[in-house]
C-alpha cells in the first residue's frame, strides 16, 4: 500500500592500529546496506593516537545533548574498561 520497506546500516571499521571509521548505508536489502556501510566507514578513516600499551595518550571528554562520554588513559595491562558502542569503537581503534 505506498510503503517500502527499507534497512539502514551503522559499520565501525578498523584496523586495531590506531584507524578507525564509521559508516552508514541504507539499501532495499539488509547485505547491501552492509555493504555500503563498510565502503562509507572506509572512506571516512580517522587516526586516533595509541600508545604502546595500546591505550590513549591523554584524557578525553566528548558531550553530545544529554550524552557524555570520558574517555580515560589505562594503567599498563587493564584493557578497555567500556560499555555498548563505546567498547566496540575503542576496541576496533
Amino acid at each position: 500500500c505506498g510503503k517500502k520497506l527499507r534497512f539502514g546500516a551503522l559499520i565501525i571499521v578498523g584496523n586495531k592500529r590506531g584507524r578507525v571509521g564509521i559508516g552508514v548505508g541504507k539499501a532495499n536489502d539488509v547485505i547491501e546496506a552492509v555493504k555500503k556501510a563498510k565502503n562509507n566507514g572506509k572512506r571516512n578513516l580517522i587516526r586516533v593516537p595509541v600508545t604502546k600499551n595500546f591505550s590513549i595518550p591523554h584524557p578525553v571528554l566528548g558531550q553530545y545533548g544529554a550524552s557524555n562520554v570520558i574517555i580515560k588513559p589505562a594503567g599498563n595491562g587493564t584493557g578497555v574498561i567500556a560499555g555498548g558502542s563505546v567498547r566496540i569503537l575503542l576496541e576496533t581503534a
